[in-house]
């Protein structure tokens, strides 16, 4: 089976014949909404084939241009509100893709040498140590995906302008239920 992630064919060519939704929730041990793997994996390889580069040359200083391209993509898009925003939306396709080359080194056994813990690996990750050695020091998000942003939470709920339901909401909405019977 050829990968052709980063290459001039179909970016999403890397998912026919790799169930890679199931390589992420297999790392991370709850399930991952789908689109978000397919979009954390399609992203890559749109930036990688504007790099003219193959998803085994990534190294550290790739994916912090990736991330920072991905932000900047985000932000321009009318669904990123602030620049928290579109760094948290850079912060999900990153997570997906150190989960994604993990499985990839680790499990599919696609790559070799590329992720791991000390400054031989070209990715600096503890997810794949973690997976022999479950040691606290090492299940930080700093030492799992080290080039996230930092301290911009990981919902788009942060704002004190939610607003959040009243008990009087909730009543409400059951009386409106009740007397209609949930028809409009």
């Amino acid at each position: 089976m050829e990968i052709a992630l980063g290459q001039s064919r179909n970016p999403c060519s890397i998912c026919r014949g790799i169930d890679a939704r199931l390589a992420v929730e297999s790392v991370l041990g709850s399930p991952w909404n789908w689109c978000s793997v397919w979009r954390g994996i399609r992203t890559l390889a749109r930036f990688l084939a504007c790099k003219h580069l193959t998803w085994q040359e990534l190294s550290d200083d790739i994916l912090v241009e990736f991330r920072d391209w991905v932000k900047e993509e985000a932000r321009h898009k009318p669904s990123s509100r602030n620049d928290e925003s579109a760094k948290r939306t850079a912060n999900l396709r990153l997570r997906v893709i150190y989960e994604f080359l993990t499985w990839a080194q680790e499990d599919a056994l696609l790559i070799q040498s590329l992720v791991g813990n000390s400054a031989t690996f070209p990715v600096r990750s503890s997810l794949p140590k973690l997976r022999n050695v479950n040691h606290k020091k090492l299940q930080g998000d700093k030492q799992k995906y080290p080039k996230l942003f930092q301290n911009v939470g990981t919902t788009s709920r942060m704002s004190d302008r939610q607003y959040w339901a009243t008990d009087e909401d909730f009543e409400a909405i059951r009386q409106f239920f009740w007397s209609t019977g949930g028809a409009d």
